[in-house]
């Protein structure tokens, strides 16, 4: 990207209050999540080849699976959502 471009996207960020979330350098640790949930939907979506049959089983595994059943060490063997519910309550995840 170009230094203008970049500029003007970290004024407009920063002028609507959005964080701006930044890995350091050979930091893989921010993009861990993110390309665990890409190499799963990449398996379950192999073999498909129009869009809207994608995009149905991506929906279906992000609101059936991944985001109400899932439990993961790092979210105190929590679905996100109920950890989500318990860091905005005040529970015991934080």
């Amino acid at each position: 990207m170009r230094p203008l471009r970049l500029r003007r996207l970290h004024r407009t960020a920063r002028r609507r209050g959005i964080l701006r979330s930044t890995s350091r350098k050979s930091d893989c640790w921010d993009d861990a999540v993110a390309e665990s949930l890409f190499s799963t939907l990449e398996f379950e979506c192999r073999g498909l080849h129009a869009f809207v049959d994608a995009q149905h089983v991506i929906g279906e595994y992000l609101d059936g699976f991944y985001n109400t059943k899932r439990m993961h060490a790092t979210s105190d063997y929590c679905s996100p959502i109920e950890y989500e519910l318990m860091s905005t309550l005040g529970g015991r995840a934080a």
